[in-house]
């Protein structure tokens, strides 16, 4: 009522609080305040609706049994006369959102993992389409490249980190029919031209918001093993013919 004194609850409040109707009745909601809201939170919301305004928000609350959780509320203010505020009632409809809640809060902590995950590997981590565009790097694949960020390596095409067009069209060729290659070596190249090798592994990902599809992928340069084996395949045929 005008006052904040309980008049009426359901079965459902019972459920969702612990508190029985005969335990509320006539006692004021701060029964089952949490204290994690600030006292200015209630004061915004107790204008609102002595102003005759719908309020609409999240609170925590704290059941009988001393437990917390979630609950999304919407208090209308009705009157049978608007000139007698003693004759001003408060309906409150409440819904417990904890589940909601802790789901948001796993998926945001998943997320965190996630992109710690992603900014922090050694190897170099992308996301493109299929048609060429870069949707996102890590800072490993700005560096292999020779580009000062991530940022600069988004501004231009996925074309440009291939020696030759006919090694992209060979690998979206593998790719498309794979739908996932593993420990394909290919050759890029660097930024101010210089080709470099690469060892990677790319899954191309279903998205209808991006046209045939998100490839996602991990590369780690290889260039010093290339040309290590390289030297030891030159040194290997010249130890053959020297003993011809």
């Amino acid at each position: 009522d005008y006052k904040g004194e309980i008049v009426w609850v359901n079965g459902a409040f019972t459920n969702m609080t612990g508190y029985s109707k005969q335990e509320v009745l006539g006692k004021n909601p701060h029964v089952w305040k949490s204290g994690e809201q600030p006292e200015t939170y209630y004061a915004h919301l107790w204008s609102t609706i002595s102003s005759g305004k719908v309020w609409q928000g999240e609170i925590v609350n704290k059941r009988k049994d001393g437990t917390t959780y979630s609950e999304e509320m919407t208090i209308t203010p009705v009157s049978r006369d608007i000139t007698n505020p003693a004759n001003r009632y408060f309906i409150a409809i409440k819904q417990d959102i904890t589940k909601r809640k802790q789901a948001e809060a796993a998926i945001r902590e998943s997320e965190k993992r996630y992109r710690l995950l992603f900014e922090r590997n050694l190897a170099g981590v992308y996301r493109a389409t299929v048609e060429g565009r870069i949707l996102e790097c890590n800072q490993a694949i700005a560096c292999m490249f020779g580009y000062d960020s991530p940022e600069e390596v988004m501004a231009h095409p996925i074309a440009n980190w291939y020696n030759t067009p006919s090694d992209r069209e060979a690998f979206l060729r593998k790719l498309r029919s794979q739908k996932s290659v593993r420990n394909y070596e290919m050759r890029f190249r660097r930024k101010n031209g210089d080709p470099f090798w690469v060892i990677g592994n790319m899954s191309l990902v279903g998205d209808n918001s991006a046209g045939d599809g998100i490839i996602e992928g991990t590369i780690i340069d290889v260039t010093d093993r290339k040309t290590a084996e390289e030297r030891n395949q030159v040194l290997a045929y010249s130890d053959a013919l020297t003993d011809r």
